[in-house]
């Protein structure tokens, strides 16, 4: 249960929050505490990558493909990682 707010406002980079909240929505994202409830276990690495990119870009597929090796180069994995599933990584 979530408690309704009593007073305050809510600001993201210095605007409210209401403002636009389609807008707001794009310009922000959940970090999962638990890893297992985070990633989808029937999804690749490459398209769990490539999906905020698909829903919040009109970038291409190749475009995406790119960007998501660079970030996967940037935390240690492997170019042929991309094509794994989740739970073929160790913890």
């Amino acid at each position: 249960m979530i408690e309704e707010p009593s007073s305050g406002t809510l600001e993201i980079g210095g605007k409210a929050a209401q403002a636009d909240a389609v807008e707001t929505r794009r310009t922000i994202q959940i970090v999962f505490q638990n890893p297992y409830g985070s990633l989808n276990p029937r999804h690749k690495i490459g398209a769990i990558l490539e999906e905020p990119l698909k829903l919040n870009t009109d970038m291409s597929a190749a475009e995406r493909r790119r960007i998501g090796m660079e970030t996967m180069e940037r935390v240690g994995l492997r170019p042929e990682h991309y094509n794994r599933y989740p739970h073929m990584f160790s913890g």
